[in-house]
C-alpha cells in the first residue's frame, strides 16, 4: 500500500484530457495549479479537464501571496561571496553589480545589518550602508541571479503587503466556483495571513493528524501554525467544505515537513515548527 500521494504541477497549455489521463495511469493522485501563470478562466478550464478524467483527483492551487521579486536579467548574473552590490527599487533589468527589486521605496524599509535573501535564500546579502535611495550590500554566499527571483528580509515587511492580493482574490473565487480541493498560500508571514485566506474561503476547513490515523471533522482543525510532535512520522490532512469531506486524504512525511520548516526558518517564511 502506498502511503505517500503523488502531486504534479501541470501547466495550463499541457492540461489536456490525454495528458492528465497518462499521468493518472502512472499513479498521479493530485494536480497543483500555479496561479502565478494562469487566469481565472484557465483555472476553471483546467479543473473541468482534470475532473473529466477522474473526479477523485485532488486539485491544489497555490496563490502568489505577498511576494516581492527582482526584475528581469538579460543573462544570468554571477555573484561571488564578498561582492558589494547596489540594490534599488526599479522595474529595469538587473545588471552586474546592481539588483533591481520591483517594489517602491525599498531603501525606507532596510537598515545597516539587515540580511536580504534572494531566490529563497540561495543568495544572501548583508546591508552595509544606504546612500539616498541606493542600498549597498555584501554577498555572503556565491550564486547566480536569474530573472524574477523572490526577495525577503527576515523580520521586515518590505513594504506591508496585503495577505491576499486582488489577483489572488479573483483566482480564489474562480477556484471555489469549480470546487477546488485545497489552496496553498505562498509567502506566509504570520497566522494573520492564514486568517485572511480563511476569510476568502469561508466554509472550508482543514483537519489533520500526526498519529497515523485518518483525519476527519473530529480531529484537530488547522487554525494556527503547526508544531510537529517529536515522535510523529506522518502528517495526514483532509479538507471539508460546508461540513462535508471533499477529495482524498493527503499524507506527507514529517521528514519532508521538517526540511521545509528549516528552509522557512532560513528565509523567514512559513507557519511550521518542529518540537
Amino acid at each position: 500500500m502506498r502511503h505517500t500521494a503523488i502531486m504534479a504541477t501541470v501547466a495550463d497549455h499541457r492540461c489536456t484530457p490525454e495528458f492528465i489521463r497518462a499521468l493518472h495511469g502512472e499513479g498521479l493522485d493530485a494536480v497543483r495549479i500555479n496561479s502565478a501563470h494562469v487566469t481565472p478562466e484557465s483555472i476553471q478550464r483546467m479543473v473541468a479537464v482534470i475532473r473529466s478524467v477522474d473526479s477523485g483527483i485532488k486539485i491544489l492551487m497555490d496563490t502568489k501571496g505577498p511576494e516581492i521579486r527582482t526584475a528581469d536579467v538579460v543573462a544570468p548574473i554571477r555573484i561571488n561571496a564578498g561582492d558589494v552590490v547596489e540594490i534599488i527599487s526599479s522595474h529595469c533589468p538587473c545588471s552586474p553589480g546592481r539588483i533591481s527589486v520591483m517594489v517602491d521605496n525599498l531603501h525606507q524599509f532596510l537598515s545597516q545589518g539587515c540580511h536580504v535573501l534572494i531566490d529563497d535564500g540561495d543568495l544572501e546579502f548583508e546591508v552595509t550602508h544606504i546612500d539616498g535611495t541606493v542600498v549597498y550590500a555584501k554577498a555572503l554566499r556565491s550564486g547566480e541571479l536569474q530573472s524574477r527571483k523572490t526577495v525577503n528580509v527576515p523580520g521586515v515587511e518590505i513594504p506591508p503587503l496585503p495577505a491576499v492580493s486582488q489577483r489572488d482574490h479573483e483566482n480564489i473565487c474562480a477556484a471555489r466556483q469549480v470546487g477546488i480541493d485545497m489552496i496553498a498560500h505562498s509567502f506566509v508571514r504570520s497566522a494573520d495571513d492564514v486568517a485572511a485566506l480563511r476569510r476568502e474561503i469561508a466554509g472550508t476547513d482543514i483537519y489533520y493528524t500526526f498519529d497515523n490515523t485518518d483525519p476527519d471533522s473530529h480531529t484537530p482543525k488547522y487554525t494556527d501554525p503547526l508544531s510537529i510532535p517529536k515522535n510523529a512520522t506522518w502528517l495526514r490532512i483532509v479538507t471539508y467544505r460546508d461540513g462535508k469531506p471533499v477529495g482524498k486524504v493527503i499524507t506527507l512525511t514529517t521528514k519532508e515537513l521538517a526540511k521545509r520548516a528549516e528552509s522557512d526558518k532560513r528565509t523567514g517564511h512559513g507557519n511550521l515548527t518542529v518540537d
